[in-house]
């Protein structure tokens, strides 16, 4: 009974704000950081539609760790060329309920948090973790990263290439960076825009 009340508590703003989060609202409240220019547009485009595109250089500058990002993700490819090929090879099947064999991830379904790491310190930037957090309107913490190798793909939309919600809490904040270009034959992210918790599309 007490899990189900937890569980429904959670779908009221109040709730999951001031019982489930009371702590890391009132520690933002009282030590919020500004936004730069751009920061500050990404999240008005996030609050009102649920999604925003930027560019690292116009977010994070030309001071990121980018290109380190990058060297690390083609070690790792390189690493695991053979995995990936063979993953590639596979990716037309449907597979298990809930398996992606439309995605090889490149760190393993579980990866270890290394904070000092290049994938944290990227996800960890100081505009990404301020928008995030002025999203939410609490201190955030970072649950996951991966490096997805997506394979383009005749075969009929599945898992979460349907359209789906994702329903891990109340709002939750993702950030989807490219390594390298892609259109529409490549099969782009797409987003039913004002579907988020802040929306005010429901159906």
């Amino acid at each position: 009974m007490l899990r189900r009340i937890a569980r429904a508590g959670r779908h009221f703003e109040l709730t999951w704000r001031y019982s489930f989060n009371l702590a890391p609202t009132l520690a933002y409240r009282l030590g919020k950081r500004p936004l730069s220019d751009e920061s500050a547009r990404v999240l008005d485009e996030i609050n009102r539609n649920g999604v925003a595109v930027t560019s690292v250089r116009q977010l994070l500058g030309s001071e990121s760790c980018y290109e380190e990002l990058k060297d690390a993700v083609a070690r790792a490819e390189h690493d695991s060329a053979e995995e990936i090929e063979a993953a590639r090879a596979d990716s037309h099947s449907n597979g298990p309920a809930g398996t992606k064999s439309f995605i090889y991830p490149l760190l393993g379904e579980s990866p270890t948090l290394h904070p000092q790491g290049i994938y944290a310190r990227f996800a960890l930037h100081d505009p990404i973790l301020n928008i995030a957090n002025a999203y939410l309107g609490m201190y955030s913490r970072l649950r996951y990263y991966n490096v997805w190798h997506t394979f383009s793909s005749g075969a009929e939309p599945r898992q979460s290439q349907l359209w789906h919600r994702d329903r891990e809490d109340r709002y939750i904040c993702k950030v989807f960076v490219y390594l390298s270009d892609v259109d529409d034959g490549a099969g782009p992210f797409t987003y039913a825009s004002r579907t988020h918790g802040k929306g005010d599309i429901r159906s």
